[in-house]
C-alpha cells in the first residue's frame, strides 16, 4: 500500500467494523503496517429491529466486531446512528420506490452514513486516517504546489478481483473521505482474505456474505408495503389506454420488466413506463419498450 504525507501528521486509523471478514482482516492488516488502530462499528435501523447473523450491521455482527477487536487487541466502539440512517438512507430509499426509481441505499449510506461518521470519529481522536474492507484501491499520485500550499492527485481504483470489485459504490465519498482513506483489501482476492481470517482464527473467518439490503430481512417489498401501507394502483395498456388489471405498488416493477406482471395477455407485454402520479404502471409490446 502506498503510504502518503499524511502518515507524518499521525499514523492512527479508524477502521469501520461490521463484523465480517473483510473489515476484521482490514484492521489486522493495519496493526501489522504499524498503524495506531481503533474499530468503530455503527448500530443503525435494523439493528434495533431484528438481530440476524447475515446483516452487515446487525447485533450479533456489532458483537463479533467487539469479539474480533479483542482478538486482535485493538480499541472498540459501537456509535448510534439509528436517527441519521434513517433520514439519509431509510427515507430516501422509500422515497425513490414511491416514485419509480430503483435506489442503491448501499451507496446512500456510504456518503451520508459510513464515510462522514469515520471522519467524525477520526477527527474526534485526534486525526490520521480512516479504512474500510471495501475492495478497490486509494491510489495517491505526486504533489502540486496550488496557492503556495502542496495538494497530493488521489484517485480512487478498481480491486484487483474482477469478481469483487467495489468501487462503484464508493465513486459518490466525498474528496475530503477519498483523501484521508486507506483500502488494504484492494490488491487481494477474497480468498486470500478468508485464508488469513482462517490462519487467525478470528471470529468473522466462517461469517456467511452479507447478501441482501441490510435493514430489509429477505423481502424488501415486503418492507415497503409494511411502511407505505395498500399502494395498489391501474395497470395499464400504453398503446390503448386499457386497464388490464390491478397492481400491488409500483415499487414491485422496474422499465423493462417482463415477468411477473399480473395481467394476461394475448402477446407478451413489458413495463414501458412507471406514473407514480398516477400510482400506474404502464405495459405495451417489446416495440414500445
Amino acid at each position: 500500500m502506498m503510504k502518503s504525507g499524511m502518515e507524518q501528521q499521525s499514523q492512527r486509523v479508524i477502521v469501520g467494523m461490521s463484523g465480517g471478514v473483510d473489515s476484521s482482516v482490514t484492521a489486522f492488516l493495519l496493526k501489522e503496517q504499524g498503524y495506531e488502530v481503533e474499530g468503530v462499528s455503527f448500530i443503525l435501523y435494523e439493528a434495533r429491529m431484528r438481530n440476524v447473523l447475515s446483516g452487515c450491521c446487525s447485533l450479533s455482527a456489532i458483537d463479533d466486531a467487539r469479539r474480533t477487536a479483542e482478538h486482535l487487541g485493538i480499541p472498540h466502539r459501537a456509535l448510534d446512528l439509528r436517527n441519521e440512517f434513517t433520514e439519509k438512507v431509510i427515507e430516501p430509499f422509500i422515497d425513490a420506490y414511491s416514485r419509480g426509481f430503483t435506489p442503491n441505499p448501499c451507496i446512500l449510506c456510504n456518503r451520508y452514513i459510513k464515510f462522514p461518521y469515520l471522519l467524525k470519529a477520526a477527527d474526534e481522536s485526534g486525526g490520521g486516517f480512516i479504512a474500510t474492507g471495501h475492495y478497490a484501491r486509494v491510489e495517491r499520485g505526486e504533489k502540486t504546489e496550488v496557492r503556495s500550499q502542496s495538494t497530493e492527485k488521489v484517485f480512487l481504483e478498481k480491486g484487483v478481483d474482477p469478481r469483487k470489485d467495489q468501487s462503484y459504490v464508493l465513486a459518490m465519498i466525498s474528496r475530503q473521505c477519498l483523501d484521508r482513506l486507506v483500502l488494504p483489501l484492494g490488491g487481494m482476492s477474497k480468498d486470500q482474505v478468508r485464508q488469513i481470517a482462517r490462519e487467525l482464527s478470528l471470529p468473522s473467518a466462517t461469517r456467511p456474505e452479507s447478501q441482501e439490503i441490510c435493514f430489509v430481512e429477505n423481502n424488501y417489498t415486503a418492507f415497503l408495503e409494511g411502511l407505505t401501507g395498500d399502494s395498489a394502483g391501474p395497470v395499464i395498456h400504453a398503446g390503448t389506454g386499457t386497464v388490464l388489471g390491478r397492481h400491488g405498488g409500483i415499487h414491485l416493477f422496474t422499465i423493462g420488466q417482463r415477468k411477473r406482471l399480473g395481467v394476461s395477455s394475448p402477446e407478451p407485454l413489458f413495463v414501458i413506463s412507471l406514473d407514480p402520479s398516477q400510482n400506474a404502471v404502464y405495459v405495451g409490446p417489446r416495440e414500445m419498450a
